[in-house]
């Protein structure tokens, strides 16, 4: 195990390994944990008792997918990097989107909102990649019910163009 109570090196299970301070036999301080055996993940950061906890950086496959605050092993705050090009910056809780953040989409279009464990929740502002603005007001995740179209449909919407004037629906659709 060739472990002391400040630094070295553990190997775990199934080729993992663990890199850096100890206390009480624990994984304590700085340190990188190598997982072998599931898409080649790679923490490099603060841990607490065997817990990732403060300022982290989380690898697949060699590639960054989370650089932020963590509690108890979950991210708090920081920015997430998607396999399909979202980038996620704000806040989290049990590693998912809460509170207020931003997601950026691969084509360039932002989505930045208020969240309640990955889903919208309250004011939200969707960008288009042409700069084509649809605001959310009320709590946007909510669906109200028309009686008469007997449809669905969104609460409290706004439009405008990239200059700010406020625009028709048809006219966002057509020109987002």
């Amino acid at each position: 195990h060739n472990v002391s109570e400040k630094n070295g090196r553990i190997f775990i299970w199934e080729g993992d390994e663990y890199e850096g301070e100890f206390k009480n036999g624990e994984r304590h301080g700085k340190g990188t944990l190598i997982n072998k055996s599931r898409w080649q993940q790679k923490y490099v950061g603060d841990w607490i008792g065997n817990e990732k906890e403060g300022f982290g950086e989380q690898y697949y496959n060699g590639k960054l997918s989370f650089k932020g605050e963590y509690k108890k092993s979950a991210y708090i705050s920081g920015t997430l990097f998607r396999d399909n090009g979202e980038i996620y910056t704000g806040t989290f809780k049990s590693s998912r989107y809460d509170g207020k953040g931003v997601l950026k989409y691969a084509d360039g279009s932002t989505l930045e909102a208020e969240w309640d464990e990955d889903r919208l929740a309250g004011k939200a502002k969707f960008t288009s990649a042409k700069g084509y603005v649809k605001k959310y007001y009320n709590e946007t995740y909510k669906i109200k019910y028309d009686k008469v179209t007997k449809r669905t449909r969104e609460a409290d919407i706004k439009y405008y163009n990239p200059d700010g004037k406020e625009i028709t629906e048809a006219e966002y659709n057509a020109n987002k």
